[in-house]
């Protein structure tokens, strides 16, 4: 997940891999005309690894002028998203149900915007189903 705070926003994007598990940290800084608009992520994945479980999170914290905010806004706020994700394999040690799993997300957000998500506040829940060939 990575936050864009203003246009002309160029994110730096930082990768780490180590025993099968990626972190990524993302910065990005934009020019407002007034005060500086920044964001910070990391996005961590396979921080939960058994037979039966695989687990993700990820935390945004940012500042960036306010949703109803005019152009010339001196007013900004901070606000933070967080997520877990879990991957629950079907049952089965082989064929498809071995490469299929439930997917889950939970979280939460405060007022602000991050490409993907709602403008406001709440919280974050999402299923699906996830296969991989």
């Amino acid at each position: 997940m990575h936050t864009q705070i203003v246009s002309n926003v160029t994110p730096m994007e930082h990768n780490f891999v180590r025993h099968n598990r990626r972190t990524s940290l993302s910065v990005g800084v934009g020019d407002t005309g007034r005060e500086r608009a920044w964001d910070v992520g990391v996005v961590a994945t396979n921080v939960v690894q058994r037979a039966w479980l695989r687990g993700d999170f990820a935390v945004t914290v940012w500042r960036q002028p306010g949703l109803d905010a005019s152009p010339n806004a001196q007013t900004f706020m901070t606000g933070a998203l967080g997520t877990a994700t879990a991957r629950i394999p079907f049952a089965g040690d082989s064929g498809p149900a071995k490469r299929a799993a439930v997917l889950l997300v939970v979280g939460y957000k405060s007022d602000g915007f991050v490409r993907g998500e709602r403008l406001h506040a709440g919280p974050i829940v999402r299923v699906g189903v996830t296969y991989h060939p």
